[in-house]
């Protein structure tokens, strides 16, 4: 009851104008209104979301493995039965296979995330394609599954790569749901009632499980699957999600 409290709380204050986080939002707002126009124009190779009217939601991890964080997410999911999508960085993986091996095994979803972490908006395609194949070939290696999700870091891509893409068998995923647990204003409460603001069927929820201090992710985490559960969403990996698109 008590966090349900904070939460609703957490909600009024960020509906407020000009609260200490609204910067956020409105990034948020913008970043929406432009890749919609994206998705829109190249449909089958860049996706925000899935099937909107279906209660599935998908929750994704980027900048991992991390060895401080992710094997805590790896319990709290298992604890649930929770699949979820881990977009790995590559130099990341290739420190702490092991994490690797143990997404894997536990039956959640890889995805790339770029071997390095660079704007994928300011390379030329020969350093993207290269970004991508050095991180896929890792992950294969390790696990024997070449990954054909693709997130780009930040989000980030041009039109013109777009339309490299839409030549390959690879799917650029971004999100629709932005928690923000990358920002310094990322107290639990705040976190969870931004994601309860921008919640809807078929959403992508973006969540980090390294690059940083994680632990506000971590301890928001059961809540945040409790909360979406009692909304009557059930949850899924990205790649299942968005194939729902076409069934």
């Amino acid at each position: 009851m008590r966090a349900a409290v904070l939460i609703l709380a957490a909600i009024l204050f960020l509906l407020l104008p000009g609260h200490p986080v609204r910067g956020h939002d409105l990034v948020a707002d913008e970043y929406i209104s432009r890749y919609r126009e994206l998705e829109n124009k190249f449909p089958g190779t860049f996706y925000m979301s899935g099937n909107r009217e279906k209660q599935k939601v998908a929750l994704s991890f980027d900048d991992g493995p991390s060895p401080q964080h992710t094997p805590e997410i790896l319990d709290i999911l298992a604890e649930y039965s929770v699949p979820a999508t881990f977009f790995l960085l590559g130099q990341e993986a290739a420190e702490h296979t092991w994490l690797v091996e143990r997404i894997a095994r536990e039956g959640h979803e890889l995805g790339n995330h770029s071997y390095t972490h660079r704007n994928f908006t300011g390379l030329e395609w020969s350093a993207v394609e290269e970004e991508i194949r050095r991180t896929g070939q890792l992950i294969d290696d390790i696990t024997g599954e070449y990954p054909r999700l693709v997130r780009p870091p930040y989000g980030g891509v041009t039109i013109g790569q777009l339309q490299r893409f839409e030549q390959s068998d690879y799917k650029l995923v971004n999100w629709s749901v932005d928690a923000g647990d990358y920002e310094e204003e990322n107290q639990p409460e705040i976190l969870l009632a931004r994601i309860q603001l921008q919640m809807h069927p078929g959403a992508i929820i973006l969540l980090h499980d390294g690059g940083g201090d994680r632990s506000s992710t971590i301890r928001i985490l059961p809540e945040l699957i409790e909360m979406l559960q009692d909304e009557g969403f059930t949850f899924t990996t990205v790649g299942e999600l968005i194939d729902s698109n076409y069934y």
